[in-house]
C-alpha cells in the first residue's frame, strides 16, 4: 500500500472481516475481486456476494478450527499487517473503505 501512496495510485480493501471469519488471509485473486463486485452489482449486498465468490476452503466456519483458533489467527494476520503499515494508513485505508462502501 506504501509503494502505491507513494506512487499516487489509489487503493481500496474490501471489508471483508467485517462480513465473514477468514481461516487463512484475505488475499484474494484478482478474478475473484471482479467477482464479488459483479455480484454486489447484481445484488447491493456485500454478505452475499462475499459468501457466493469466497471460497469455502479459507472461511473459518467451515472449518474444523475452533472460534479461538480462528481469533487467535486473525490477531496474528492483524499485528502483522499493523507492523507493515503505519498509523496514517490505517485512516486512510478506512477512509477509502468508507468511500467504497458508499458508491
Amino acid at each position: 500500500m506504501n509503494k502505491a501512496l507513494e506512487q499516487g495510485i489509489q487503493t481500496a480493501k474490501l471489508p471483508i472481516g467485517n462480513y465473514l471469519k477468514m481461516s487463512s488471509s484475505q488475499v484474494l485473486i484478482v478474478n475473484q475481486v471482479m467477482e464479488i463486485l459483479l455480484k454486489y452489482l447484481e445484488t447491493k449486498d456485500l454478505k452475499t456476494s462475499f459468501s457466493h465468490v469466497i471460497p469455502q476452503r479459507k472461511r473459518c466456519e467451515t472449518e474444523a478450527k475452533t472460534k479461538a483458533e480462528c481469533d487467535e489467527e486473525e490477531e496474528v494476520e492483524e499485528e502483522e499487517e499493523e507492523g507493515e503499515e503505519g498509523e496514517g494508513d490505517e485512516k486512510l485505508d478506512q477512509e477509502i473503505k468508507r468511500q467504497c462502501i458508499e458508491t
